[in-house]
């Protein structure tokens, strides 16, 4: 059965060698959103969305949730201005125009990563229109999915606490894990919690 990863704004699959060939891996954004949410509702075993990634499905899950054996949220959130704000969103898609390699790299090691990969500059339009969306997009009502597992690193400094809790007080169903790790999980650990989800099924 298919499994299916979405990553994060800017995030490349260099980020998760391994989940990238276990996994149809998708880039928010870079790759169209219709075309991910489509392939997203054919269902299979797993699926994982990590903060952009995660939000997106978030957002349509009653459409396609009972599809997936496991739903895995990393950082996800209702709104993502409520952790990370619109002027800050703003200073980074002037900090894309201005100098790509060197903003992407400033959000990817806000995310507690050393960077070492980052998606081409053709596709500047493209992360700037995600970075616009992610201002805008905002879901207004959770969901009773019971399938659903949501995962948070305590030291993320992207997603704040609150933010999560307001995600869990909307997704009541959720099974809630909350590890020592920052807003990027290695590839690993989210390996071990999936398989670990998936047997307890």
């Amino acid at each position: 059965m298919k499994n299916i990863f979405i990553s994060d704004w800017s995030f490349t699959k260099e980020y998760f060698p391994a989940i990238s060939k276990k996994f149809t891996f998708f880039e928010p954004f870079v790759d169209n959103i219709d075309y991910v949410l489509g392939e997203v509702d054919n269902g299979g075993e797993t699926l994982i969305g990590w903060s952009a990634g995660a939000h997106i499905i978030s957002k349509y899950i009653d459409t396609f949730g009972d599809k997936w054996e496991k739903i895995i949220l990393i950082a996800p959130y209702m709104h993502f201005v409520e952790s990370f704000f619109e002027e800050n969103i703003d200073i980074i898609i002037k900090g894309l125009n201005k100098d790509f390699a060197k903003t992407v790299k400033y959000f990817q090691a806000k995310a507690g990563v050393i960077p070492i990969a980052q998606p081409s500059e053709k596709y500047l339009n493209n992360l700037i229109d995600g970075l616009n969306y992610l201002k805008s997009s905002k879901i207004t009502e959770g969901s009773s999915a019971k399938n659903v597992l949501v995962i948070y690193g305590c030291a993320d400094q992207l997603i704040k606490r609150r933010s999560i809790l307001n995600f869990l007080n909307n997704f009541k169903n959720s099974e809630f894990t909350e590890i020592d790790q920052p807003h990027y999980i290695p590839e690993d650990v989210i390996l071990k919690l999936t398989q670990k989800q998936l047997s307890d099924i």
